[in-house]
């Protein structure tokens, strides 16, 4: 306030309390509200810098996040391509700047299933690592991981979309996300010097991927790992709190939550009325990841046995990261979740 009253609506100085302002409505959960700050300070800072100015990366890199949150990720997509374009024309097509820029496409294009994109950005990460610092560097853990985590991400994608046992992936996949996380910890064992945060990255996504696997013995070996590695300082603590002392999700299909609508019924048509319906259920987690004791808490405005067995359905091919107490995995009871789904309302009777 007090810059544009000074001054004027387009002040570089705006930049800075708006970017602000759009950072912490992001992280209090409120990406809608964030989203006006930041293409504003995007506006601000192309109307006097030019639409190729370095200085956009920031604002651009928590736009893509903040379409992510909004879980619009052709529009995260699109933030991510033109960070990366302007990386590439300050520096090179092969610069190390453009690691974790790649990364971060990687991990939007993800998000909207574009497996092969999201695989060549790490590829490009990876080449770009080697052609300056060898086949045994540090920066490689990272673009394998994720490469782990795609081709994990990919299997079961499928796996859930798929209808009939002709529709199920490859298993290929599992086998070449294995051989990712393999050569990430590989590495990680062998260079010295590796940054803790990568370090706990990798113990964490290899336990998971041994977790949704079913190789339990595996999985509590890289967790106590992580465990180990986050017990040695107050910093460290923190992010065993986040990360170990409590549960995280992994595989969370979605219900189809339309199944008790008749025949043709469009919950986006707008021509018919629907009222908004829930269910709460509750269940344990175990310590192996996966759920128990599934039951129904609340459902309105009424039972509806197609709904309660569909949300059932998914929720036991749910698979979360266990939490743990004294570097050992335990049961989590009483966790809850709440879905809406769509209730046609009755219509009225026609006049005889």
């Amino acid at each position: 306030e007090i810059v544009e009253a000074e001054r004027d609506m387009l002040n570089l100085a705006l930049t800075g309390p708006l970017l602000g302002i759009g950072r912490t409505y992001l992280e209090s959960g409120r990406p809608d509200l964030a989203l006006d700050y930041l293409n504003r300070a995007l506006h601000v800072r192309s109307v006097n810098e030019g639409p190729h100015s370095m200085e956009q990366a920031a604002a651009l890199e928590v736009l893509a996040d903040t379409h992510r949150s909004m879980g619009k990720p052709d529009k995260a997509a699109d933030a991510a391509e033109r960070l990366y374009l302007l990386y590439v024309r300050k520096y090179s097509a092969d610069g190390p700047e453009l690691v974790p820029v790649l990364l971060k496409q990687g991990h939007i294009l993800g998000d909207i299933g574009e497996w092969r994109g999201q695989r060549n950005a790490y590829v490009d990460a990876m080449e770009i690592v080697k052609r300056a610092e060898g086949d045994h560097s540090a920066k490689l853990i990272r673009p394998l991981v994720s490469m782990g985590n795609s081709h994990m991400r990919e299997y079961f994608d499928s796996y859930f979309r798929a209808k009939s046992e002709s529709d199920l992936p490859d298993k290929k996949l599992l086998v070449e996300a294995r051989t990712y996380f393999e050569s990430a910890l590989e590495l990680t064992e062998e260079v010295p010097d590796v940054d803790w945060h990568v370090s706990q990255d990798m113990f964490l996504a290899f336990g998971d991927f041994f977790t949704v696997t079913e190789e339990q013995s595996r999985a509590r070996v890289m967790y106590r790992s992580a465990w180990d590695l986050l017990s040695a300082d107050e910093e460290k603590l923190m992010q065993r709190k986040r990360h170990l002392e409590q549960i995280r999700p992994l595989l969370q299909p979605e219900p189809d939550l339309t199944v008790a609508l008749p025949a043709g019924e469009d919950p986006e048509d707008s021509s018919t009325t629907y009222q908004t319906g829930y269910i709460v259920t509750r269940f344990t987690v175990t310590r192996r990841g996966k759920l128990r004791d599934i039951g129904l808490l609340e459902v309105s405005p009424e039972r509806n046995e197609q709904i309660e067995a569909e949300v059932k359905r998914a929720l036991t091919r749910f698979v979360y990261r266990p939490r743990f107490e004294r570097g050992t995995a335990v049961d989590t009871r009483d966790q809850r979740i709440r879905y809406e789904f769509p209730v046609l309302e009755a219509r009225p009777a026609a006049d005889e």
